[in-house]
């Protein structure tokens, strides 16, 4: 059944927690359990048929998800914005623990040095197992990118991802600079869509280690469904939702619609699809029953009045993402671990 609780974050860290102190404690006694973390970005509570079924979003993975596992009706993050809510989940700690109280901004925020260098993060625990587990990160840090701060100097071994709060989908652009990196290394991929990307280096990492029989721990922060942004696109460029053509397609749409909630749906459903590939190369390579699954977004969908930007649905909550209604800070959240959580 639903878990109706205010439990919020704590939550999903009690859980992590007690997955690594099973591991770290009976290593001998059953296999270390692989960790799947995956979150949207800016996705409405009511976006997904699995909470609001008047939902047009086409989500069957997220909707499958929910029914194998537990969907969690009041489940809160610890901040409206990208940068904040992140922090908190990546170290277990609130805002006013960690020090990042407040979103990156621009290119001399993003690629600053953000966290505190001396939070310590989910990865760099799991690094202190008695099998230590392989970490990887593929998606939206957005929790500062200098020297010290990027992925692969903070616990994960590998990481191809973005910098910075938000990019353009196939360009990967921020605010003009490019902004795709595989670890430190910048990563050119252009005419490639993010979310696939992100997907296929996940899809790569887990059966790499899951064939070597190594516990791993794959952190996939999609850049979707966040909004586009006029200071990513070219000169007289328009600034509208990207999805693939094939998205559009099978949401029975033109790749020229014109209406941003239909385009909206599109990039959901290229969302949707590449969690499903997540989870379907966990049954082929027989890790499924040993992998704790948790998927959220980081905060509620916006619902600033933009036009054409503003149109995740976060029903029946009150407002959206950067403020402290309940549509900004709770959020979908589902969790899967056969045997361990009863399904529905």
């Amino acid at each position: 059944m639903p878990v109706s609780r205010h439990i919020g974050l704590v939550w999903l860290l009690t859980w992590i927690a007690g997955i690594c102190a099973a591991a770290i404690g009976r290593a001998e006694v059953r296999p270390q359990p692989n960790l799947l973390l995956i979150t949207a970005d800016n996705l409405g509570y009511g976006d997904l048929r699995c909470y609001n079924p008047e939902s047009s979003q086409r989500t069957p993975h997220l909707n499958r998800l929910a029914r194998q596992g537990a969907r969690l009706t009041d489940f809160y993050a610890a901040s409206p914005t990208c940068t904040v809510s992140r922090a908190s989940l990546l170290t277990g700690r609130i805002p006013q623990r960690h020090g990042l109280t407040e979103q990156l901004a621009g290119v001399k925020g993003n690629y600053g040095v953000g966290l505190n260098p001396r939070e310590v993060l989910i990865p760099q625990v799991l690094k202190q197992a008695p099998n230590p587990y392989a970490t990887g990160c593929f998606g939206k840090w957005n929790i500062g990118f200098a020297p010290g701060s990027r992925p692969t100097e903070r616990g994960f071994d590998r990481f191809i991802g973005h910098a910075s709060g938000n990019l353009d989908y196939y360009r990967h652009v921020y605010r003009g600079r490019h902004d795709l990196y595989n670890g430190t290394q910048e990563l050119h991929r252009e005419g490639e869509y993010s979310t696939e990307i992100f997907a296929e280096a996940a899809i790569e990492f887990i059966r790499r280690h899951s064939r070597q029989r190594r516990p791993w721990f794959c952190y996939v922060p999609f850049n979707a469904p966040h909004f586009p942004s006029a200071a990513n696109k070219r000169p007289g460029e328009p600034n509208i939702w990207q999805a693939p053509d094939w998205a559009f397609r099978a949401c029975g749409l033109s790749p020229q619609e014109s209406d941003p909630e239909r385009r909206y749906r599109a990039v959901v459903y290229a969302l949707d699809k590449a969690i499903g590939d997540l989870l379907k190369v966990l049954d082929e390579e027989g890790v499924a029953d040993n992998t704790f699954v948790f998927f959220m977004s980081d905060n509620g969908a916006f619902r600033l009045g933009r036009r054409g930007l503003d149109v995740g649905i976060n029903d029946p909550l009150r407002s959206g993402g950067v403020t402290c209604w309940e549509g900004g800070i709770r959020v979908a959240a589902l969790a899967r671990w056969p045997g361990h959580i009863t399904p529905g």
